[in-house]
């Protein structure tokens, strides 16, 4: 008969190697959650501003044809979604951060 001692420290990474598992498809399931409920609350927002503020260090555009201001941004997803592809346009790396102007007729044109 063979009686030998479970090795604890076995047992213990077993345990972590099962938490870590669940906590990927946890962090998985919860990231999808999120983006579902901002799909979900965008599809409910009727307002035409994007507003979205960003850190330094994002990128971003700033097209001339649209824009009333020089100071205008709009972000990579309103850049894309407009058709700004034959616009005088530039895409830039936020220094200090910003906010898209995406609808706003102050400093865009309206059928920016």
């Amino acid at each position: 008969m063979d009686i030998r001692k479970a090795d604890p420290y076995e047992a213990d990474s077993h345990a972590v190697r099962e938490r870590e598992e669940r906590s990927r498809s946890c962090g998985r399931d919860a990231s999808l959650s999120v983006h579902i409920a901002s799909e979900l609350m965008r599809s409910y927002d009727k307002h035409d501003k994007c507003g979205l503020v960003w850190i330094p260090r994002v990128v971003a555009y700033r097209c001339r044809t649209c824009g009333i201001s020089p100071c205008m941004s709009i972000c990579r997803e309103c850049f894309h979604r407009g058709d700004h592809s034959t616009h005088d346009f530039n895409m830039f790396l936020s220094q200090a951060g910003g906010a898209c102007d995406c609808g706003d007729n102050s400093v865009m044109k309206e059928d920016g």
